[in-house]
């Protein structure tokens, strides 16, 4: 089962680690964050934020230092987030990070 060792990867290459949503399909994201939750020893700091633009929020909120990087995985060149029944919800990526770090620097 690979989830949990996704988790040790994470874990070994992370100061911090954010799990949240990526194609989740007919599978509820809870169960699919849960089960990748259980691989991280309790001494690593974790965070399960469900919706995927709300991740990266709070992930661009921790970052410090210009020194510090945040690493996103697995959507970068998708169009949608595949959910239950076959839905897609529209999401870009690399438009949407794009956005919030620009807004960020002018603001």
């Amino acid at each position: 089962y690979k989830r949990p060792l996704i988790a040790g990867i994470s874990q070994k290459h992370a100061d911090i680690s954010i799990l949240t949503e990526e194609n989740s399909f007919d599978e509820p994201v809870e169960r699919i964050l849960g089960d990748i939750r259980i691989g991280f020893s309790e001494s690593h700091p974790v965070y399960v934020i469900p919706r995927r633009e709300d991740a990266i929020v709070f992930a661009k909120n921790l970052l410090k230092s210009p020194d510090d990087t945040l690493l996103l995985t697995a959507k970068g060149s998708e169009t949608v987030v595949a959910g239950p029944k076959r839905t897609k919800r529209p999401y870009n990526e690399r438009t949407y990070t794009q956005c919030l770090f620009e807004t960020s620097v002018s603001a």
